[in-house]
């Protein structure tokens, strides 16, 4: 049976300054601990259509404020 010491962790090709939190949980990933979620695709299609429906609301609004004397 292979044990967790016996699988290899690719190298990371960059370095970057991260907090103890971001490391645990960037080890846990590469460790393999996650899972997708049922249903990723379709779940992730709704995530991209709610982005792409806020980066569409650009439009201006004018507003007016009587000037006091």
């Amino acid at each position: 049976a292979e044990s967790q010491d016996d699988k290899t962790v690719p190298q990371r090709e960059w370095s970057m300054k991260l907090t103890k939190a971001e490391q645990e949980l960037l080890d846990s990933v590469e460790r393999g601990e996650w899972t997708r979620i049922p249903e990723f695709e379709q779940e992730a299609k709704q995530y991209q259509e709610a982005a792409r429906a806020m980066l569409r609301k650009n439009k201006r609004a004018n507003i007016r404020h009587p000037a006091t004397a």
